[in-house]
């Protein structure tokens, strides 16, 4: 059975290069990635990604992908911050019953996130203020409904199996 990994956690906190390293030890994986349809759009239309990102109806296209996704027998990545419980539920009703469904959380010590969103803004442009970070961190629900879970070290970037997520990132 194919698994469905859902990446949990703030912008900065490790879910896209996780993602590479999925991609590199399984190639064929699809992945579904926010980040990259908003750069993809952007790029299209030659403007920033901040430019873009109220205007696409990204949770739609994200479902709409998902859905596509999997009706194919192969393993998939969800890479967004999937903060909310309500959004991840949506999810799990489209794979749960073709996949074994498999949450990621990367928890990330505050410093440790600013320092990395600092670097992003310089290397990328891609601003996100701290007042976005912090109703985001308050909106953060555990993930629950999945048959696995796992947690990923900030530093070590290993994951460990957990029984119950983290009550906080």
């Amino acid at each position: 059975m194919p698994y469905a990994y859902t990446l949990i956690g703030l912008p900065g906190s490790g879910k896209s290069t996780f993602r590479e390293v999925l991609k590199d030890v399984h190639p064929e994986i699809t992945v579904i990635s926010t980040d990259d349809m908003i750069e993809d759009y952007a790029r299209a239309q030659s403007l920033r990604y901040t430019d873009v990102f109220a205007q696409m109806d990204i949770d739609a296209l994200t479902e709409a992908s998902i859905a596509q996704a999997a009706r194919a027998p192969k393993d998939l990545v969800i890479d967004r911050t999937n903060l909310r419980a309500e959004g991840r539920a949506r999810y799990l009703q489209v794979i749960a019953p073709s996949m074994t469904t498999v949450a990621v959380v990367f928890p990330v010590p505050r410093a440790m996130l600013d320092a990395r969103l600092e670097q992003r803004a310089r290397l990328t442009g891609k601003i996100i203020p701290g007042f976005v970070v912090d109703k985001m961190q308050a909106s953060y629900e555990p993930p629950t409904g999945y048959d696995l879970i796992f947690v990923v070290d900030p530093v070590s970037r290993e994951a460990q199996q957990v029984q119950h997520a983290p009550l906080s990132i």
